[in-house]
């Protein structure tokens, strides 16, 4: 590949300190040349420089033909042809929510080849100046999660040479917030039970029981079918999911292969399941009875209206917020299921098993999320330390305070093997 710089020439005169790069990249197998046209503005020496970089990068393997698309032209393109590949309509409205809001009235205009990390850091910026410092106001996360959408679409474009890397690398000196973890309300065994016994009579109970008992997700519990309940066995399986689209909710697997589980109910759960089971078969009689029409298509749904039509979560979510309003236990309907995974690890359990209910991929991930320290916790913890270093610090004491030359018993030396911890202590332990 070979290149040199020109004067650039608008209708037959020289441009002063506009200069032409011309490219030359050979010829293809049917003689025809190819070449490329770059044109800056400024010194020829400048433009020299860049002819230079343009091939050194040919010589690295990265040199890219240039192109006029722009950023909103690629992510209209990415959105549209790979982004829904493998991923949940409900991910796919997210991602095109950020294009919209955050990406293109900050980047569209820009060409995809001429988009730098200095464009893309100011735009971060921007997004967390306060309003009135004429930024957006925006929150860490929004800026991370806007971050992973614009790095998916310009490393698509890499892989199709569009352009020659990404520059929203963060080796490329793109700097991201550190995010601030959110602290999700864990309730304790006395506050499910006072939530609980708020809900009697209400439809939201069976709803919560199943959230705070199995650690499932909304979207799981709100698809459950009959046909995936096993009374007799006092297991669940988790098969289907709700996943909201571009056309409304509709019924997939599981968030990820490893979501896909069956759960082991305690005995409260079924028993309140049976009763709920007897409720839906009476409910169906009497329509088909009554000749009036009972949806199945579905499926024997476990949460369902009147007339078998699926508990959608738009609705669900609204009921949920009503009784929020007025109640003083009520979290965030997610938060019930931190609830029960915290309060299995709490209780001893594995976390390996803790893990296959939540159909996590790792229990290490299990551990991180969802395993909240308490006041009560920390007490014990503290505790058990202390008479651990007391009762070693007396029997050294007892030793050294021999009388009339008598030996004591030997003590033996302070290491891990042979200290037992006190009782209240053990659920802190490592499995």
């Amino acid at each position: 590949m070979k290149g040199h710089v020109q004067p650039y020439k608008r209708n037959g005169v020289v441009v002063r300190d506009r200069w032409k790069i011309v490219i030359d990249r050979g010829r293809d197998g049917a003689g025809n040349r190819h070449r490329d046209f770059y044109y800056v503005t400024g010194t020829k020496s400048a433009a020299e420089r860049e002819m230079r970089r343009l091939l050194t990068s040919a010589d690295q393997g990265m040199y890219v033909k240039p192109e006029g698309q722009s950023v909103a032209d690629w992510l209209d393109t990415w959105i549209t042809n790979y982004a829904p590949i493998g991923r949940a309509g409900s991910t796919l409205k997210g991602y095109q929510g950020i294009i919209r809001r955050y990406l293109k009235p900050e980047l569209g205009a820009l060409r995809l080849q001429k988009l730098s990390a200095e464009a893309i850091q100011a735009m971060y910026t921007r997004m967390q100046l306060p309003k009135a410092n004429g930024g957006l106001g925006l929150s860490e996360r929004t800026v991370i999660q806007t971050h992973a959408v614009l790095h998916k679409a310009l490393s698509q474009a890499v892989k199709l040479d569009r352009i020659a890397f990404n520059p929203a690398d963060t080796e490329r000196g793109v700097e991201l917030p550190r995010p601030k973890r959110h602290r999700v309300e864990v309730l304790g065994a006395h506050k499910v039970a006072e939530l609980l016994n708020a809900l009697e009579g209400n439809r939201l109970y069976l709803p919560v029981l199943l959230a705070v008992t199995t650690g499932m997700r909304r979207g799981e519990i709100l698809a459950l079918s009959w046909d995936d309940v096993d009374l007799v066995n006092g297991t669940i399986s988790v098969v289907r999911a709700w996943d909201e689209g571009a056309n409304g909710y509709e019924l997939k697997g599981p968030k990820s292969e490893r979501s896909r589980r069956t759960i082991e109910m305690p005995a409260i759960l079924v028993s309140a399941l049976a009763f709920a089971k007897d409720e839906h078969e009476d409910r169906r009689a009497r329509r088909e009875l009554a000749g009036e029409g009972y949806q199945l298509e579905h499926g024997p749904m476990v949460f369902s209206e009147e007339d078998g039509e699926p508990w959608w979560p738009s609705r669900f979510e609204w009921a949920w917020q009503e009784f929020r309003k007025s109640s003083r236990v009520a979290p965030r309907f997610h938060d019930l299921r931190h609830t029960a995974l915290s309060l299995m690890l709490r209780q001893g359990n594995s976390p390996k098993v803790v893990q296959e209910i939540a159909g996590h991929h790792s229990s290490a991930y299990t551990m991180d999320t969802y395993c909240w320290s308490d006041r009560a916790t920390q007490r014990a913890a503290a505790d058990s330390i202390g008479d651990l270093f007391s009762g070693a610090l007396g029997a050294v004491e007892t030793q050294l305070g021999t009388k009339s030359g008598t030996k004591s018993e030997a003590v033996p030396p302070l290491n891990c093997e042979n200290v037992v911890p006190p009782r209240e202590f053990e659920s802190l332990l490592p499995p």
